[in-house]
């Protein structure tokens, strides 16, 4: 974005100056963590669940920032020109809203139960084969990250992707105000965040928000395989185009070929290569194609921007390790991403065993139990066989499991990481694909990097070896 300045802010957040030397200063960018402060830096100060950022002024003020947004209360305890707000957070909104508004930017929304933040990647893959934009850093989907998301748009950007966020009723309310979408996206409504949602319709109705604030001359891009996203066509004001496997679909996936981390897929008789895995990034790039379409791309453009598509780490990211594939999935987890994972490791070509590690879904309320035992129905109707569960909720999918007729021998119950990698140990052999997955509360990357570490290409003709030797 330009330089950032004083007068806009002040005009926009209704902030107080104090300290500063000319109503002219102008700030090369905005920073809400005092560890990644650059020179010239506006550091503003937000009050958090957890953290008060004020707490570390003079750690900003050391850092190089050159002024700071904050509460009157903390105006005696920093060195920096400020401007006092009544509410840093609200005032962070009203600037970024503000500087939504002096856009020209075409604004793509994007949110859903599951797959938000892959759809939004495959978008930006898809539009920059012909156009200049940007798109959410990370995780940045919340209250906080929107507004930084918003600011990092350039004037010059034709496009930008927005991923928004929500964890409970009314959370979207203020981001898609503050945002102004033109276009958007909802790929699921499924379980997720309940113990705050309380249940599923709730969630229905959130996210159909964004759809309803869409103007008549936007786009609505929908999940035709879910009923409840499918729902939300009636309250669409402008044009819908549904996406998915049914017929029914405006934009359909048809003859469908999978080999190990590759996906070739037709569109109205167009042929696409997409280098992932998993029906859910094969929506991900019908919403792509829709609208990619819509903005004039040709179908070579097209082609080129989902072949050129990349899985973000932890989100089913595909690796062959000697003889051994692992499916990092471990970013975050709830019962409809699981039900996907659990289709993407059952239709693998491998030689070995499928292997799904699980561990616990978070969030998921009074009936966390219930869904974790549907979960180990699911596995036991599937092709994978073995299942390790990490962590105390997702016990109840070995549970599940057995009860539903998977045999003892291909289930394992590990309560702490050393149990875990002792079972891992002794179970993975040469051509066994190991999916990976659990909430983010759980960290399951760390389950990756020790499999990484020790899943090691050998120099012999036999593969690999699981064990390093010992020092």
């Amino acid at each position: 974005m330009n330089r950032i300045q004083l007068q806009h802010v002040l005009q926009s957040t209704q902030g107080t100056p104090h300290h500063f030397e000319s109503s002219e200063m102008s700030f090369p960018d905005i920073s809400i963590d005092s560890r990644r402060i650059t020179e010239g830096t506006l550091f503003w100060a937000l009050r958090g669940e957890n953290h008060d950022a004020h707490h570390f002024l003079k750690e900003a003020a050391q850092n190089g920032a050159a002024a700071a947004v904050i509460h009157a209360e903390f105006l005696e305890q920093t060195v920096l020109p400020c401007i006092v707000v009544p509410d840093t957070y609200q005032a962070l909104s009203q600037y970024a809203a503000a500087y939504r508004r002096s856009l020209e930017t075409l604004v793509i929304g994007v949110t859903g139960s599951v797959g938000k933040t892959t759809t939004r990647e495959m978008i930006y893959s898809t539009l920059r084969t012909g156009f200049q934009g940007v798109r959410s850093p990370k995780n940045f989907n919340n209250e906080y990250g929107v507004p930084l998301s918003l600011l990092s748009i350039n004037p010059t950007d034709e496009f930008a992707i927005l991923e928004l966020g929500a964890a409970r009723s009314n959370d979207l309310n203020n981001l898609i105000e503050m945002v102004l979408p033109e276009m958007g996206v909802v790929t699921e409504v499924a379980p997720a965040h309940l113990s705050t949602f309380g249940q599923i319709d709730n969630i229905l109705q959130e996210k159909q928000k964004l759809i309803a604030a869409l103007p008549e001359t936007g786009l609505a891009i929908l999940n035709g395989d879910s009923p409840k996203v499918l729902l939300m066509r009636e309250i669409a004001a402008c044009p819908v185009v549904s996406v998915g496997f049914e017929p029914h679909n405006e934009l359909r996936a048809e003859n469908v070929q999978t080999e190990n981390g590759k996906i070739w897929f037709e569109v109205a008789g167009d042929d696409y290569f997409l280098p992932a895995m998993g029906e859910h990034h094969i929506r991900a790039a019908l919403c792509s194609i829709a609208i990619g379409r819509e903005l004039g791309l040709s179908l070579a453009q097209l082609r080129d921007g989902i072949a050129d598509f990349q899985p973000m780490g932890g989100r089913c990211q595909w690796r062959q390790i000697g003889q051994v594939y692992l499916i990092d999935d471990s970013y975050n987890a709830n019962p409809a991403s699981m039900k996907a994972a659990i289709e993407t490791l059952q239709i693998l070509n491998v030689t070995g065993k499928r292997i799904l590690v699980v561990g616990d879904m978070l969030e998921l309320g009074p009936g966390e139990i219930f869904f974790h035992h549907q979960l180990g129905q699911e596995v036991a109707k599937s092709e994978i066989e073995m299942v390790i569960s990490f962590g105390e909720l997702a016990s109840s999918v070995i549970a599940g499991a057995r009860q539903y007729g998977m045999p003892s021998h291909q289930t394992a119950v590990c309560n702490n990481l050393d149990s875990l990698q002792a079972v891992l140990s002794c179970c993975v052999e040469h051509g066994d694909a190991l999916l990976v997955k659990g909430s983010r509360g759980m960290q399951m990357e760390r389950i990756i990097q020790w499999l990484a570490e020790h899943l090691e290409e050998d120099r012999d003709d036999f593969g690999y070896q699981f064990w390093r030797p010992a020092a």
